[in-house]
């Protein structure tokens, strides 16, 4: 695990309000880009508090454009951009990302791994279609939509996958009694 990594999980511990929860949980994904917002959002929005997500969002929206300037020099205007679209519209679809971590972690749960797997092909292909067919067409904005268009794809795996399972288990569970 990264020390940086290690840090978000501190703070994530130590910082239990609300609004400085999520401020930390976004600070933080700036420099651990991808895994810890997720991980804060997937374990709130399933225990009722999706504000994380929305108030995600309005922070990268509002400070997208600065948080770049940690990487790159302010000249880059054309990479600032970017790289604010690219936050802001991945932010936009942190609820159904957490649909795929949480059902993903469930069904491998119940022990239906490959499914699980999967659903990480439905990414994987969903990916290479956006780079292969829609790059050439639309350019960079499809990319900024790249990940949230896989994510769409697991689920629409996951959520009937789920069902599947939670029946099998049910029908063993009777079968059992």
């Amino acid at each position: 695990m990264k020390p940086l990594s290690q840090a978000a999980y501190v703070g994530w511990f130590l910082c239990r309000k609300k609004f400085l929860y999520c401020l930390l949980v976004n600070l933080i994904a700036v420099l651990d880009l991808v895994r810890i917002p997720v991980l804060i959002v997937s374990v709130h929005i399933p225990a009722g508090r999706p504000e994380c997500a929305v108030l995600a969002c309005i922070v990268l929206t509002l400070f997208g454009g600065v948080i770049p300037l940690l990487f790159v020099d302010a000249s880059e205007t054309v990479v600032i951009h970017q790289a604010h679209q690219f936050l802001t519209f991945n932010s936009l679809f942190y609820i159904p990302l957490t649909i795929v971590n949480v059902w993903r972690f469930t069904i491998q749960g119940m022990g239906y791994s490959l499914l699980a797997i999967l659903a990480g092909v439905c990414e994987m292909i969903a990916r290479a279609l956006v780079g292969f067919a829609l790059v050439p067409i639309f350019g960079y904005i499809i990319i900024c939509f790249a990940s949230p268009l896989a994510w769409l794809m697991a689920d629409a795996f996951l959520i009937p996958a789920f069902y599947y399972c939670l029946r099998n288990l049910l029908k063993a569970q009777e079968m059992l009694e």
